[in-house]
This record gives C-alpha cells, structure tokens and sequence, in this order.
C-alpha cells in the first residue's frame, strides 16, 4: 500500500470530510485526489497533513502484497540517486496520460543522465511545431511536476498540460475565469486555447530542453 492509497483511506475515515479538510490545507480537492495516486507523497504535504491531525506514518501497512512494487521503487530510488530520468513515449501514450508515471514502465524508452536536473520528474520528446522556434521536432523537454496549482504555476511560462483526453505543450496565462487558463503557443499560427483546471489530471513545468541540430 503506497502513501497516496494511505492518505484516501485515512480522508474516508475522517469525519471532517475532503471538502473541510482541502479548505484546511488550502489546497483544492483534486489536488488531494492527485495526492491518491501518488506512491510517495512530497515531504511537505505529509509535513502539512500531519499539522491536521492526518498522519500517514501511524496508519499501519498489514498489506504484504506489494513487495514487488517495494522492490520497484527501491529500484526507482538508485536510478534517481544516479541522477537519470525517464523519457517517455508520448505516441504509445495515447489515450492512456493518467499513466504518465515511473510506475508504468512500459512507456519509457530511455533514461537521460541529467545531474544538473536532479529534481526533475521527467522527460519526453517535443511533436508537432506549436511551440517553434523555442521548442521544436525532435527536442527533448524535461519536466518537472506541478502539485499546486495555486502557488506554482507561473503565468508566461511553458508547461506540459495533461488531460484525460490529450497532452498539450504551452504557455500558461491567466484568465479572467477563475480556475481556468488560457493556453498560448509561441508559433503565432497557432491560437490561443483556454482550459478548465478541473480536466488537468497532471502539470508539468518545463525545466530545460535538449536538442540535436542536425549537420
């Protein structure tokens, strides 16, 4: 049993309900529904959770059926301390982006050793010309994941919005509707989008780029 399985276990069983608990951790509730699926939860929002009296470490695991996934994730542990990160298939994706995680390791082709972006999540190749000329065909973009919305989303920058149906590589602006954003490509053929926060189910920000020029 992960954290984030934890944490849903412990919100069923608090009287308070997901709707009061969100508003005490002033956070919105699907962000602590993202929080579910996470197997290790960031050492803040454990640190956050416990001021409210929810505390993952008392909640004991008696579930002895996940020694493979232990075994998986101290896997995962050794190859971030070597400072490599996962690069994506996003074609294979398709249809499947709420499985964009080291968990589903049938999706990574690759692993990019990045020292410099050791706190990166990962990284995944740049399609189509939305973005040109900052990002083009071919590039590799790595990311980093987006749990707050509130606090970590800075407008202008570019970022990779995942929904249940699609995956979008743009910049974030702010909209006049709350909880929602305009989305804007750097390639001026492009238009501007505009996206409900409540269909994002991942956010990534984009921390750098690698790039092959050809000779």
């Amino acid at each position: 049993m992960h954290e984030g399985q934890k944490l849903h276990i412990l919100i069923q069983k608090d009287e308070r309900g997901l709707n009061e608990i969100a508003a005490l951790l002033n956070v919105a509730e699907a962000t602590i529904i993202r929080w579910y699926k996470e197997e290790k939860l960031r050492t803040i929002n454990k640190a956050r959770l416990k001021i409210i009296g929810i505390d993952l470490d008392a909640l004991e695991d008696v579930n002895k059926k996940h020694d493979l996934n232990h075994i998986a994730v101290a896997k995962n542990n050794a190859i971030l301390a070597a400072h490599k990160l996962p690069l994506y298939d996003v074609d294979a994706m398709a249809g499947n982006m709420m499985l964009f995680s080291e968990s589903n390791p049938e999706y990574i082709i690759d692993w990019v050793d990045l020292p410099a972006l050791r706190n990166a999540t990962a990284c995944i190749g740049v399609m189509g010309d939305s973005m040109y000329p900052t990002y083009k065909r071919g590039d590799i973009i790595v990311l980093k994941e987006i749990f707050d919305y509130a606090k970590d989303v800075e407008y202008g920058q570019a970022y990779v919005i995942v929904t249940n149906e699609s995956l979008w590589l743009k910049r974030i602006d702010k909209h006049k509707i709350k909880n929602t954003w305009h989305l804007r490509s750097d390639n001026k053929a492009y238009g501007i989008m505009e996206v409900d926060q409540k269909k994002v189910v991942k956010l990534y920000r984009v921390r750098g780029t690698i790039r092959i020029d050809n000779f």
